[in-house]
């Protein structure tokens, strides 16, 4: 789409904050005003949109499209999005370790250890590990335990959660990069480790470098977007 605006603000508006493009409050997809609950996530929002070149490229606007999907699917999507991160549990990337080499067992302890126990420590779920290649089945104390703390968030946090959750293949991570326990560059390490192990044994590889970089970028995103729901 060719970029039809000179300039972006932000201005207050009923219930919250808007974008407006040389004037015009932004609407989203759906064609429902792009309501924002702080100012602070506005001011990002109308930043992606003022760093728009001759063409305007959803893909560079990621916190727009979190606060796009925050308007426009929720509250008819919650019990999904809730459903979808609490089946992590069962698959939490954190819980499924490598049996050899040494140094991946290593770092993945290193990166995924801590997180797992502040999950426990903070909230009293405990999640169990393996290094089989047979799927875990949790506790059904974790289960709820997850479901509890997921569904207790409103729906803007919610749609946050489920970016960082979704990519970085962790409920843990993202608990705790919303919790503010850990950043998005440290969840992504976290979440890379298997990847960059692969990498430093058997070479660069331009798509493997392209994956990481989209996955940093969606993990950055999310974090500001939660930062910016905190923002005023």
């Amino acid at each position: 789409m060719k970029r039809f605006y000179r300039a972006s603000d932000t201005a207050p508006a009923e219930w919250g904050h808007t974008v407006r493009l040389d004037g015009r409050p932004v609407q989203t997809p759906r064609r429902r005003p792009l309501i924002l609950p702080t100012a602070a996530l506005a001011e990002i929002v109308a930043a992606e949109w003022a760093a728009q070149a001759e063409t305007v490229a959803p893909d560079t606007m990621p916190v727009n499209r979190l606060a796009t999907t925050a308007v426009d699917l929720m509250p008819e999507r919650r019990s999904g999005a809730i459903d979808q991160v609490v089946e992590y549990v069962g698959t939490d990337l954190l819980c499924y370790r490598a049996a050899f080499p040494g140094e991946l067992v290593e770092a993945q302890r290193r990166h995924w250890d801590g997180p797992l126990a502040w999950l426990e420590a903070t909230h009293g779920i405990r999640l169990e590990v393996t290094a089989a290649m047979t799927p875990l089945v949790p506790a059904e104390a974790a289960v709820r335990g997850v479901a509890t703390l997921v569904a207790g968030l409103t729906d803007w946090p919610l749609v946050g959660l489920h970016a960082l959750t979704t990519a970085s293949g962790s409920v843990v991570l993202a608990l705790m990069v919303h919790a503010d326990a850990l950043t998005a560059a440290a969840a992504g390490d976290a979440a890379l480790v298997d990847e960059r192990f692969e990498r430093a044994r058997w070479g660069e590889e331009a798509d493997a470098a392209a994956r990481e970089r989209v996955l940093l970028a969606e993990l950055d995103a999310a974090e500001r977007f939660l930062r910016a729901l905190d923002g005023d």
